[in-house]
């Protein structure tokens, strides 16, 4: 297995209409230390949350009412900072790379990246769903 990822589902805008974005930062094969996750296209200056489950899902009004969790079980949520500065919608950014991929070779993860933003009708904002593939 080579590792990959796919988007997947609906992301849901915040200010100005953006819409956040959640991507790979390189190829996740394993065992690179150059794989990692990131989002971008986020209010800036304020915190994320990233979610992790096993399988996909499309659970309605999750984790609050207007939005969409596409990842299963739990919100197995960890929050993650974003940088630049809030007066400049879009601009938010958040990356992770992985130092050692070898622990997750051949593993599958869906994630979602929820975002707060007083500019979305729910008060967060949230990328689309996102399949990670750890290559071998």
């Amino acid at each position: 297995m080579a590792g990959g990822w796919a988007q997947y589902g609906v992301r849901f805008a915040g200010s100005d209409g953006l819409k956040p974005l959640v991507g790979a930062t390189a190829p996740l094969p394993s065992p690179s230390t150059t794989g990692g996750l990131r989002g971008v296209g986020a209010r800036g200056g304020t915190l994320g949350f990233l979610g992790v489950g096993m399988s996909q899902a499309m659970e309605l009004d999750a984790p609050l009412a207007g939005l969409v969790k596409n990842y299963d079980g739990l919100l197995n949520l960890v929050q993650v900072p974003l940088s630049r500065s809030p007066a400049d919608p879009g601009s938010g950014e958040w990356s992770y790379t992985f130092p050692d991929l070898a622990p997750f070779a051949g593993a599958v993860r869906y994630c979602q990246l929820f975002v707060i933003d007083p500019g979305a009708p729910a008060l967060v904002s949230a990328t689309n769903g996102w399949r990670v593939e750890f290559g071998q």
